[in-house]
């Protein structure tokens, strides 16, 4: 539900609307939660935590490791954070113009890993398409055998 939201930019009370319709129309006692803060509480105890890099706003680099205290690209020159009205008695943090969100997958693949269920799943590629490939290559090598024999019997045999 959470990525039909930021898909479709569903705004929060839509969001909250739906969940409640959702709600609503199953059996009394279900486990779906009531609202967006509670979907993201219930989402955040997944562990998924995503790493926040700014980028050049034509994708020309990243402001990753070396280059995060730059503040305009390398490439194009163009600048990093959007500019603050000077009218604020409080200055506002910059503001990137673009920014990606990096999920890690290592600690989602060891994630999947530990649990049996998924691990032998994970190992099909490994164990299953070796047994399957011979048995394609036997397969094939053995009707070509047949057709070997047959060209050799009508070769060898010229009263056919």
């Amino acid at each position: 539900m959470l990525s039909i939201k930021t898909e479709y930019n569903i705004p929060r009370e839509c969001f909250n609307d739906v969940i409640g319709l959702m709600k609503e129309t199953n059996p009394a006692g279900n486990l779906i939660p009531s609202d967006l803060y509670r979907t993201k509480k219930l989402v955040s105890k997944l562990g998924l935590t995503a790493t926040k890099i700014d980028c050049c706003i034509n994708g020309c680099m990243l402001y990753y490791k070396d280059d995060a205290a730059e503040v305009t690209c390398h490439i194009c020159n163009a600048p990093r954070f959007k500019q603050n009205s000077g009218k604020q008695r409080r200055p506002k943090k910059d503001v990137p113009y673009s920014r990606l969100f990096y999920l890690p997958i290592i600690p989602r693949l060891s994630d999947s890993y530990a649990s049996m269920s998924s691990a032998g799943h994970m190992r099909w590629h490994k164990e299953k398409i070796k047994k399957m490939m011979f048995f394609l290559i036997h397969q094939m090598l053995k009707h070509e055998n047949i057709l070997i024999e047959c060209i050799l019997h009508f070769l060898l045999n010229p009263a056919t």
